[in-house]
């Protein structure tokens, strides 16, 4: 839903029938239905968009789910990219992070140990003003309190846009979320949602001035989370190096492939 603006997200609903249609990179791109009978649901679609005179594509298609083409009757080319897979970690692991293959994340949790004292972190729901932003950005719907404008981002101005409109309506998106504070100062900030055994992450911020920020946020989020889920997913790195190499040092246990399809024939 976030991203509804930037992908011209387009949803029908019918009675038992979910279909959710974006664009992406000029393409027309379905995900699989929602309904009893999913095979007749792509057939639906694809007669739809052969009768606009469209290429027709599904995406994100787990690798389970590719069958249901071949059952479907349907020629088809698939395309999977790295940088589309969703990240998935333990997150007992991540709440303990113990051993060697953490020591570089448990050498930047002791130095903000080390560093900062009257640390917290609480339900973001506690903390009366929650502002993020990008250093040239203002949101004038939320009032600036405790939180300094060198918060780091990395990720495109729809992204940044699309957080502040989820900080500025919690209940609404229904979602979990956590603050960092340290002496009474707001540095780090964590909003996801848990679907069964899962925390799916979406917006992680802090300011990196504050040495060991990033570890200590997820930390402390992860043991707060490790009596409500078993898994915590940190999503795609879109083939960004910096965000690639953040990912992968939290020692993912598995990956989510996604795969797009092209119907051919």
């Amino acid at each position: 839903y976030m991203w509804r603006d930037y992908l011209d997200i387009r949803i029908s609903l019918e009675e038992e029938k979910l279909i959710v249609y974006q664009q992406l990179d000029g393409k027309h791109l379905f995900y699989i239905p929602l309904m009893e009978d999913r095979i007749a649901g792509i057939r639906e679609i694809v007669a739809y968009m052969k009768e606009q005179g469209e290429e027709c594509y599904f995406y994100p298609v787990a690798n389970e789910e590719l069958s249901l083409f071949e059952e479907a009757g349907y020629r088809i080319e698939t395309e999977r990219d790295e940088g589309w897979n969703d990240y998935v970690y333990d997150i007992t692991a991540l709440a303990n992070m113990k051993g060697k293959k953490y020591h570089n994340h448990k050498n930047h949790i002791n130095k903000f140990n080390a560093l900062y004292e009257n640390v917290e972190l609480l339900d973001i729901r506690d903390v009366e003003y929650v502002y993020y932003s990008r250093p040239d950005s203002i949101h004038n719907g939320l009032t600036v309190h405790e939180v300094r404008k060198k918060c780091g981002y990395y990720l495109a101005k729809e992204e940044n846009v699309k957080a502040k409109e989820v900080l500025s309506d919690l209940e609404a998106y229904g979602v979990v979320g956590y603050v960092l504070k340290v002496d009474g100062k707001i540095v780090g900030l964590e909003v996801g949602e848990i679907l069964g055994d899962y925390y799916y992450s979406h917006i992680e911020k802090a300011d990196k001035t504050y040495n060991g920020v990033y570890s200590k946020l997820v930390q402390l989020v992860s043991q707060d989370l490790q009596e409500k889920v078993k898994y915590m997913n940190r999503e795609e790195d879109l083939n960004e190096p910096g965000l690639r190499r953040s990912k992968r040092g939290y020692k993912p246990i598995g990956y989510i492939e996604k795969n797009q399809v092209k119907i051919l024939d």
